[in-house]
């Protein structure tokens, strides 16, 4: 965690010497996650703003990070908008271990999560093929 917190002081000196909403976005989600938890709220809706859209796999991250700590602070309902945002992203990336991932947060927020269909080509996968990342479908 020390070697992190290095990390974030670093981007955050960065961030003031050269603005950028990508970076303000993944420094406000690191301190969100690693600083102060009376100021986690502010850095999760600072790195969830509409602004970070243009990097959907940072953005869908962030907003799974916020619904996570919403739902772990018993706030479920307030976490739905957040995980919902984060499954349709992933969804949209086809980043499956996070799709996973954020379908079982909802599922733990109260929210039913219907699977999606898996493309034809990888629908008759075994389990463990299907989370290898190096399988590729054969020509």
């Amino acid at each position: 965690m020390a070697d992190a917190r290095v990390v974030l002081h670093a981007a955050e000196r960065a961030m003031r010497a050269s603005r950028s909403a990508r970076l303000d976005a993944v420094v406000h989600r690191a301190s969100a996650l690693l600083g102060d938890p009376d100021e986690a709220e502010a850095h999760f809706r600072a790195a969830t703003d509409p602004v970070t859209a243009p990097w959907p796999f940072e953005h869908a991250l962030a907003h799974l990070n916020f619904g996570e700590w919403l739902r772990r602070r018993r706030r479920s309902v307030e976490a739905r908008p957040a995980l919902g945002t984060a499954l349709e992203i992933f969804q949209r990336l086809d980043a499956r271990p996070w799709v996973e991932r954020t379908a079982a947060e909802l599922r733990a927020a109260g929210v039913a999560v219907v699977p999606t269909a898996a493309p034809e080509a990888v629908s008759g996968l075994t389990p463990q093929e299907s989370r290898s990342p190096n399988w590729r479908p054969r020509a």
